[in-house]
């Protein structure tokens, strides 16, 4: 008999492992403005000069944000794999 135990987030269908690489432009531009410290307000105002397909209105970049916060959370949990007791038995 062994005990095997494996704790993962692979194995719960979740949106976040959905292919998003249309859309890896925008996000990228948005994290290095966050990094800058600017707000949703002013990254909204630089997104749209820069014409980036997004919302009218800031509050669509400050819900992106969170969904990214989300997403790097889920995404870089780690996988633990245990192996608990292994017994052999003869008869």
């Amino acid at each position: 008999m062994i005990n095997f135990k494996v704790v993962s987030h692979k194995f719960c269908p979740t949106p976040y492992f959905n292919d998003i690489s249309d859309r890896k432009s925008i996000h990228k531009k948005i994290k290095q403005l966050m990094n800058k410290g600017l707000n949703y307000k002013k990254i909204h105002t630089i997104l749209v000069k820069e014409g980036f397909d997004i919302g009218k209105s800031p509050s669509c970049v400050f819900s992106m944000i969170k969904k990214l916060e989300k997403r790097e959370e889920i995404l870089s949990q780690e996988t633990t794999v245990e192996l608990g007791k292994v017994e052999v038995r003869l008869f």
